[in-house]
């Protein structure tokens, strides 16, 4: 599930963008941030994004705004944090985030979740169940994949890029059910339980950054 978010963190945020000051794209990354002494303030510290599960994405795109420098670094090998023990905590840590990085949007939820199964998991399923041109582009598909992870997972070889290859339909499947899960959960609950605390949804949308 990682190496899949990683991909398509890259991918939809192009983090190599963040340090041109013309470009609109920005990078936050929650334990990992280093900001400067005088430009946080000037941000608004975290007081401007108190009601915002993804605050540091959206600390990242308030330095930006008021014309902060801003680069992103790998410290692969470096440094680490522990993300989630297992599966069921991954699961409820992005039910807590998803659905806000969306702008609270249910339309978004409703476009982004047949797309990503088409283009992810229906494959790997055509591979084996469909024929002629549908089994052909579907066996593309799954090659492309594959390589995108060989090019991303490099360093630990291709034993590892085909495993996680392997994997890609489920890895999908499951970010695709947090995300569900994440709009009906905030949607039907009307807010955001966090570690005990209770965040009402329109507190949640009116703090828009």
């Amino acid at each position: 599930m990682a190496a899949f978010e990683i991909i398509i963190f890259v991918m939809t945020q192009r983090p190599c963008r963040a340090k041109d000051p013309r470009a609109r794209e920005y990078v936050g990354i929650g334990a990992f941030n280093l900001v400067r002494r005088e430009a946080y303030p000037e941000a608004g510290t975290h007081r401007a994004i108190r009601m915002r599960p993804d605050d540091d994405m959206k600390l990242a795109k308030l330095l930006k705004d008021r014309g902060f420098r801003q680069d992103v670094a790998s410290g692969d090998g470096l440094l680490g944090v522990e993300w989630h023990r297992t599966v069921r905590g991954a699961v409820r840590g992005l039910t807590k985030s998803m659905f806000p990085s969306m702008d609270y949007r249910a339309g978004t939820v409703i476009l982004v979740t047949p797309l990503l199964l088409l283009a992810n998991v229906f494959p790997f399923a055509g591979v084996f169940l469909a024929h002629g041109a549908a089994r052909a582009l579907s066996v593309m598909s799954v090659a492309l994949i594959t390589l995108v992870y060989a090019h991303q997972e490099g360093r630990k070889g291709l034993g590892a890029s085909l495993l996680y290859a392997a994997l890609h339909p489920f890895s999908v499947s499951v970010l695709v059910y947090a995300m569900l899960r994440s709009a009906y959960t905030i949607l039907a609950n009307g807010g955001v339980e966090w570690r005990g605390t209770w965040y009402p949804l329109q507190q949640l949308k009116e703090n828009g950054v």
